[in-house]
C-alpha cells in the first residue's frame, strides 16, 4: 500500500488532453481545414474548448498538489468519527492502525450504524483493547428513518473534542502521522480540512477507471480550493471544527438528500478564509473500492444525484458544465 503522488501525477496530465488534442490538430487536420471551409468553424470552435481545457489545467487543476501555507502548525485534541454498518472486517484490520497513530491526544468514535453482523461483538473486543475507542450504537428502526447523516450527528455530538476528523470503515491511512497531518495546521481561522482518498489498486480495468476518476476529481476540488473556490470534500478524510457544524445546524439545510454529508456540507460552509487543503502522502487514507460494475455504476448515480440537487451553488454546476462540455468538444478531432 503506498500513497499517491499529485507531483508525479499532474506530470502525467500534461501528456493527455487538451495537450494530445492540439498535436492531433497540428498533424492530422491540416488539410482538411484547408480544402474544407466548414471545416474553419469546426476547427475554432474546437480550439475554444481546448483554451478552456488549458485555462482550467493551469488555472486549477495543477494547484491540486500545493499544500494551503499556514503560519501556525498546532497538536489539537482530535475527535476521530467513523460510521459502520456490517463492517466487521474492515474495523478488525484498520481501527489497530488508526489506534497505532502517532499523534498524542485523540479518541475514535465508532458508530455502529444498525449493523447485523458481528460489529458489535468486534467493537467491544476492540474497546476492552484500546480505551481510546467510543461506540455510539444505532438501532435500526432509528437508522431506517433518519439514514448516514443521523449517524454522523450522533458520533459528532459524542466527541469530546473540538476538531472532529472523518474516515470510513473500509479506510485505512497511509502512515502513522495521518492525524497530525491532517489538523495540525487548524486554528481559529482556519476550520475545515479537506484531504485526499485514493482507492486501493487491484489488477483490472474497473480498477483503473475508479482510480482514474478519483484522480480527477480530487484534482478538482483541492485545485479549485487553492484557488479561493472550494466546493467539495470527501467523508474519507476531512476534518472540521464542531463548533462550525453546530453553527450551520450540521446537515439540516441537505437532510432530505440521503448523500452528501461530505460535499454538500463543504459547499455550504467552505470559504476560501477557513478551508485547507492536504495532499501530502502522510495525510491520505487508503480506501476500498467497488469490485463490480454494477456496484461503481450505483455509487456513481448516487453522486450524481448530490451533484444535480439544488443545494450545489449554481456557480459551480455552471463551470463544470461548460468544462465538461469542452472536453467533449476537444475530443471531437480525435475520434
Amino acid at each position: 500500500m503506498r500513497p499517491f503522488s499529485f507531483d508525479l501525477t499532474c506530470t502525467g496530465i500534461i501528456s493527455t488532453p487538451p495537450f494530445l488534442v492540439l498535436r492531433t490538430w497540428l498533424f492530422y487536420m491540416t488539410d482538411f481545414i484547408l480544402e474544407h471551409p466548414i471545416g474553419v468553424s469546426f476547427v475554432a470552435v474546437c480550439f475554444i474548448a481546448w483554451v478552456i481545457q488549458v485555462y482550467y489545467l493551469l488555472g486549477f487543476f495543477l494547484k491540486a498538489p500545493q499544500q494551503t501555507k499556514t503560519a501556525q502548525q498546532q497538536k489539537h485534541a482530535v475527535s476521530v468519527v467513523i460510521c459502520a454498518r456490517n463492517e466487521e472486517k474492515n474495523l478488525m484490520e484498520h481501527i489497530p492502525v488508526i489506534m497505532d497513530q502517532n499523534h498524542p491526544d485523540f479518541e475514535v468514535i465508532i458508530v455502529n450504524d444498525s449493523s447485523w453482523d458481528d460489529t458489535e461483538a468486534i467493537l467491544k473486543a476492540l474497546q476492552v483493547r484500546y480505551p481510546k475507542i467510543r461506540i455510539v450504537n444505532l438501532d435500526e428502526e432509528k437508522q431506517n428513518m433518519m439514514g448516514k447523516k443521523f449517524a454522523l450527528t450522533l458520533g459528532i455530538k459524542a466527541a469530546k473534542n473540538d476538531i472532529i476528523l472523518l474516515t470510513d470503515a473500509d479506510c485505512v491511512p497511509v502512515s502513522q502521522d495521518w492525524i497530525s497531518s491532517m489538523t495540525n495546521g487548524m486554528s481559529d481561522h482556519r476550520k475545515l480540512v479537506i484531504g485526499f482518498s485514493p482507492y486501493q489498486k487491484y489488477p483490472g480495468w474497473l480498477n483503473r477507471i475508479i482510480r482514474f476518476d478519483t484522480l480527477m476529481i480530487a484534482s478538482h476540488y483541492l485545485g479549485f480550493a487553492n484557488a479561493g473556490r472550494p466546493y467539495m470534500g470527501v467523508g474519507r478524510n476531512m476534518a472540521y471544527d464542531k463548533e462550525l457544524f453546530f453553527k450551520v445546524g450540521g446537515f439540516k439545510s441537505h437532510y432530505s438528500i440521503a448523500s452528501g454529508d461530505d460535499d454538500l456540507f463543504v459547499n455550504q460552509v467552505a470559504t476560501s478564509a477557513n478551508i485547507l487543503m492536504v495532499s501530502k502522502p502522510e495525510s491520505q487514507t487508503i480506501s476500498e473500492p467497488k469490485k463490480t460494475w454494477t456496484d461503481w455504476f450505483n455509487q456513481n448515480v448516487d453522486i450524481f444525484t448530490t451533484i444535480h440537487s439544488t443545494n450545489h451553488r449554481t456557480k459551480e454546476c455552471w463551470r463544470f458544465g461548460h468544462f465538461h462540455f469542452s472536453s467533449c468538444l476537444q475530443d471531437l478531432p480525435v475520434r
